[in-house]
């Protein structure tokens, strides 16, 4: 690979994120709602159980706690 071309294409994708970032930043309440809205209804239409992750939650505050406690 050319290392050239690779810092192009690095470059180019990085202004891709900034747009992406200003855009975000720029979006109303109201469009932020609208996409979550779709994001769950999108999920719910391919099947996804969305309270599974509740059954977790338990063993991922656990965890949590065990990674804060440090080293053992």
């Amino acid at each position: 690979m050319d290392p050239i071309l690779v810092r192009e294409y690095r470059a180019r994708w990085q202004a891709v994120a900034e747009v992406e970032e200003a855009e975000q930043q720029q979006a109303t309440l109201e469009e932020r709602w609208a996409t979550l809205n779709a994001i769950v209804r999108m999920a719910v239409a391919l099947g996804v159980d969305l309270g599974a992750e509740r059954e977790d939650e338990p063993l991922v505050w656990q965890r949590w706690a065990r990674l804060k406690a440090g080293p053992l």
